[in-house]
């Protein structure tokens, strides 16, 4: 029954293509990002702004990785994803490799390469950062229907307004890749722009609206709380389809672990787990507090 059930979802999913773009889905990944209702792209930092905005990436310290797994709807596909990040003294770099799908019915790969910059020299005065990703995007439908490939790029800027308020933006596929041999057809671009706010250490709240090509506008709303030193907490809801969201996070010197979940309209509820280490410099002591509030959003991930 599971199995019957799981064909009739790729079929609605992959049979017209050009009514809907199912591969290569273009929300930010992570247990953060899906616990704040996906609200990221003016809070992102940390290697995980390769997907929510490239941007966040020039705000890293060190060198840190994270593997994040997932459900999606609780079908049987599973995605796994790996990110590192590291900062150099032109910026930061991020990568990510990230896997799809089931057995059966497909698999997608996507390995992505990102780079962020900032304007100004001394990270706690950055004012304006900007970034670019780059992404070999491949899909394998088995023996009968064959596999493709495309390459893609998405780009994102940040500006720290003042220390507590942030405006982001990211435009996704950019380049307007092309996909398919026989019946080719453009992946969706998206644009998502959005705003944050961390008026303290222990609050942030984020709003970003998004428009991908062919669907309806979308609303995307979160906020995260530090409940202790090393426990925050998070919620969340967005648009089109309506979905509320929910999720935590440890975090410790070098190792932090998040979970996040999802629920739908129609289908079952998202879970995702994500755990990391990170090497690099930790907040120091005698910081006023918005030096503290400017280095936590360089230490935060997404």
């Amino acid at each position: 029954m599971k199995k019957k059930i799981l064909i009739i979802f790729s079929l609605l999913c992959f049979a017209v293509v050009e009514d809907a773009y199912p591969i290569f889905e273009l929300d930010g990944h992570g247990p953060r990002v899906t616990g704040m209702g996906g609200a990221s792209v003016a809070v992102t930092s940390g290697a995980d702004a390769v997907f929510a905005n490239p941007a966040g990436l020039s705000k890293q310290c060190g060198f840190q990785t994270s593997f994040m797994t997932r459900k999606p709807f609780g079908l049987d596909i599973n995605q796994q994803v790996l990110v590192c990040g590291t900062r150099i003294a032109l910026g930061g770099l991020g990568f990510s490799y990230s896997l799809l799908g089931s057995q059966e019915l497909l698999t997608e790969r996507v390995l992505s390469v990102g780079y962020g910059s900032n304007s100004c020299g001394p990270r706690t005065d950055r004012i304006f950062s900007f970034g670019i990703v780059l992404k070999s995007m491949s899909v394998d439908f088995g023996d009968m229907y064959g596999k493709g490939c495309v390459f893609s790029m998405d780009a994102g800027v940040l500006v720290d307004i003042s220390g507590a308020l942030h405006a982001g933006a990211m435009v996704s596929n950019w380049n307007n890749p092309r996909f398919g041999a026989f019946e080719p057809f453009n992946l969706p671009g998206r644009i998502t722009v959005g705003i944050g706010w961390n008026p303290t250490v222990e609050f942030v709240s984020a709003f970003d609206i998004a428009s991908e090509t062919g669907y309806p506008t979308e609303l995307h709303f979160g906020v995260e709380f530090m409940l202790t030193g090393s426990l925050l907490l998070r919620a969340g809801i967005q648009t089109q389809p309506t979905s509320f969201t929910a999720g935590l996070g440890v975090r410790t010197d070098r190792v932090f672990v998040d979970y996040g979940c999802q629920t739908h309209e129609y289908l079952n509820m998202t879970h995702q787990f994500s755990c990391g280490f990170r090497f690099g410099a930790r907040t120091p002591a005698g910081k006023d507090a918005n030096q503290i509030k400017d280095i936590r959003i360089i230490f935060e991930e997404d």
